[in-house]
């Protein structure tokens, strides 16, 4: 669920038509996937018949212009490992009652981060960067960090931690509380609160600067007066 709604937010930007924005999607699809702990079977990458042949499209028309460059071999090598996984439709409709549960705290964060980016897009700053959306970030960061919590302990994350450790450091480790603070002291275990810290504090200063643009034209209009 976790990997399939990480694909759905990077194909999102296909629909764009320029070139950076569209290599920038393969190399996330690249490295999101390659990136999955290889002790279990890698999530696919749901694409329908439509994005697949937009894929396509994108890739000939960067031949012809010879502006794909690293993009080819990404592309190249996730077909290879058979990333792709052609679907009816981009998301799945799920059955089971607490996958649902799941998919619907995905799908609010999704839907909240598809305004903001939709926002971002039309140049409109001040209307999502206010204290209430502030305050729905600080939240959005402190559930990614109880999720990432939940992870540690969970059988998965200390397989994953198991392996890190030997491919890494050769140590052949196997007690979960010693896996577990591996996972707790690496960069998984930090937070997120400088990030939402430096938001407000760009909105802080984006709001003084807007101020002071205001005064400025007043007072040059009273000049002019």
């Amino acid at each position: 669920m976790f990997m399939q709604a990480i694909n759905e937010a990077i194909l999102e930007h296909f629909r764009f038509e320029t070139t950076s924005i569209r290599l920038g999607v393969i190399f996330s699809l690249y490295l999101t996937y390659f990136s999955q702990p290889d002790i279990w079977p890698r999530e696919p990458i749901r694409v329908t018949a439509e994005t697949w042949t937009s894929i396509l499209d994108f890739m000939e028309q960067c031949d012809r212009n010879k502006s794909g460059g690293d993009g080819y071999d990404a592309l190249s090598k996730l077909m290879s490992d058979n990333a792709f996984k052609f679907c009816a439709r981009q998301s799945v409709v799920d059955t089971n009652i607490f996958d649902q549960h799941s998919s619907y705290e995905v799908q609010a964060i999704d839907d909240f981060l598809r305004d903001v980016r939709k926002r971002h897009w039309k140049n409109n700053i001040t209307s999502y960067m206010n204290n209430e959306k502030l305050d729905a970030v600080d939240a959005l960061s402190k559930k990614y960090m109880d999720a990432k919590k939940e992870l540690f302990n969970t059988r998965q994350g200390t397989l994953a931690a198991q392996k890190v450790m030997k491919d890494l450091a050769n140590i052949q480790e196997t007690n979960p509380t010693h896996l577990r603070r591996v996972l707790q002291s690496s960069s998984l275990g930090h937070g997120d609160e400088e990030f939402v810290s430096s938001i407000r504090e760009i909105v802080s200063r984006y709001e003084d600067a807007r101020f002071n643009s205001v005064v400025h034209k007043q007072r040059n209009a009273s000049k002019d007066q």
